[in-house]
């Protein structure tokens, strides 16, 4: 197998004692895949893309010592749940020495089934030496989640402040106007977002429009629309909407609309 750059060489008595208690490196991610690494959360296009998950196996200990025609082998375990008391292979890889031609960090596979339903997975890799002597990694902690805010209901409209908004409430509230997003199904988490948009018309696509205003969802559910945009829009019906994005990058559909009365100058 081949050797890292920089890594210094490891006797065979090495590769004879290596055991069941020492634990390897965790394994690793391509950059993007975990949206955020604080507790695993998966990006969601991991999952739509059906590809399934790549896992980056980092150069254990004794890999350059394998000798000519012997095996190791390298196994992606995964289970469910916080402590998972079964884990199930589900990508291996075989490596014949001296394998010069493999290079590290290898790349092995969570198949794209595995990946739902959503919900909390434990993964951990194997190596299984030539010479019989058996190690685990670090397990480290999963999260998929590919339903958005609300699913597949339109979230609730926008609460805003009883209207008209005039001159006279800009000038008392110069940072805008101050909404309430209403709770969602399950708790909001750190990372979500809600995007709004204050308009004239309600669009098919507010895509095509900048957002009035993003803001995390924070507790309390707050959003505040800005004096100076409310102003450019100018006075008469307007119509309020919002998208919500959790953090693994699932948006909602289009909210329900909240119309206000706009009386300025």
């Amino acid at each position: 197998m081949a050797r890292e750059a920089g890594k210094s060489p490891i006797s065979p008595k090495a590769v004879r004692q290596a055991g069941q208690d020492s634990e390897l490196d965790p394994p690793q991610f391509a950059a993007g895949d975990i949206a955020d690494p604080a507790d695993g959360t998966l990006h969601k296009d991991v999952i739509e893309a059906g590809n399934g998950l790549k896992v980056l196996i980092p150069a254990w200990p004794t890999a350059p010592y394998t000798p000519p025609g012997e095996k190791d082998s390298v196994t992606i375990l995964w289970g469910r749940g916080p402590n998972p008391s079964d884990y199930v292979a589900v990508d291996s890889l075989t490596l014949t020495g001296p394998g010069t031609e493999y290079v590290f960090p290898l790349e092995l596979t969570v198949p794209a089934a595995n990946l739902r339903p959503d919900g909390l997975y434990q993964l951990k890799y194997r190596v299984e030496l030539f010479n019989g002597s058996r190690n685990e990694s670090v397990p480290v902690q999963i999260v998929t989640d590919n339903t958005p805010p609300w699913g597949n209901s339109n979230p609730a409209a926008l609460q805003l402040p009883p209207g008209p908004i005039t001159d006279e409430y800009l000038e008392a509230h110069p940072e805008g106007v101050v909404a309430t997003v209403p709770q969602y199904p399950g708790a909001q988490q750190p990372g979500d977002v809600v995007l709004v948009w204050w308009l004239k018309d309600i669009p098919d696509d507010p895509g095509n429009e900048p957002p009035a205003a993003i803001a995390p969802v924070a507790d309390p559910q707050l959003v505040t629309i800005p004096a100076a945009h409310i102003r450019k829009t100018g006075s008469g019906d307007c119509y309020v909407i919002y998208i919500l994005v959790d953090k693994a990058a699932n948006a909602s559909r289009i909210s329900l609309y909240a119309k206000v009365k706009v009386e300025l100058g």
